[in-house]
Parts: C-alpha cells; sequence; structure tokens
C-alpha cells in the first residue's frame, strides 16, 4: 500500500484494522508498506502516523478495500490419499 504525502521520514507508520503495517521502503513524499494483517477485505480503520503524530488530512481515507494476496501454499506436495494444505495470505475474507 502507497501513502502519499510531504515530510515523511522513517518513524512513518500505517495500521489497518489496528494492525500495524511493515514499511518497505520510503521518500519523503511516500510510503510503501507491506499490508501483513487486516481484520476483512474492505476497512475504514486507517491510520497514518508521523514524527509528528496524525498528520492533517489523514482522516481524507474513508474506506480502502483488498485485493485478496496469496502468500504461501505448504507442502508444495502430497500424497494421493490426500493431504491436509495450509494456504496464507491477506485478503480472503470469512
Amino acid at each position: 500500500m502507497t501513502v502519499t504525502g510531504t515530510g515523511f521520514d522513517s518513524s512513518i507508520e500505517l495500521y489497518v484494522d489496528g494492525y500495524l503495517q511493515q514499511l518497505n521502503t520510503y521518500t519523503t513524499t511516500s510510503a510503501v508498506f507491506d499490508v501483513v494483517k487486516i481484520n476483512d477485505v474492505v476497512t475504514s480503520n486507517i491510520k497514518v502516523y508521523t514524527s509528528q503524530g496524525l498528520p492533517a488530512g489523514s482522516d481524507i481515507i474513508h474506506t480502502l478495500e483488498f485485493t485478496p494476496s496469496l502468500l504461501s501454499i505448504s507442502p508444495l506436495t502430497g500424497s494421493a490419499g490426500g493431504s491436509i494444505i495450509t494456504v496464507d495470505g491477506t485478503g480472503f475474507g470469512t
């Protein structure tokens, strides 16, 4: 997820549904986050914090919709009789 604005530094944080997301890269005008955990594919609980706190204009974000993302499937092989697999990702819904 990309956040744009001004005056960003390494202290920028993004919370979605109360979960701190992982900062990937940043410049003074944008920050790219890996969304690592959310409650649902549609949310309005989004907060961005900088070293100065909650920035002006942060209330502009009303609703965000995530596209499901597949992160991993394990095991990669199974038996002919059937195997239990684990699918890991984000945005699958309930």
